[in-house]
């Protein structure tokens, strides 16, 4: 390599490198928000689930009461309430 190629190279080089640290620092922040929203989407789907269940165990522990003649009252927030 000659001096004239070898400045050439490093003056390109030093051009580039700006646009290339943007471009990975870009790809980092999208990735790290894609991670971050496709484990909030677990998250959600995991506490709707959860939710969900111990709605119906509730439900099943009023249904037992009420066989067993004791009056549950309506749950705060439940249609029944108002």
């Amino acid at each position: 390599m000659n001096t004239n190629t070898w400045l050439e190279l490093k003056t390109t080089v030093r051009a580039a490198l700006p646009w290339m640290l943007v471009i990975v620092g870009a790809w980092v922040f999208i990735h790290s928000q894609t991670q971050t929203a496709t484990l909030l989407t677990e998250t959600n789907s995991a506490l709707a689930t959860a939710v969900r269940e111990q709605g119906q165990a509730l439900n099943g522990v009023k249904q037992l009461l009420t066989t067993q003649g004791y009056v549950v009252p309506p749950t705060v927030g439940s249609p029944l309430s108002k």
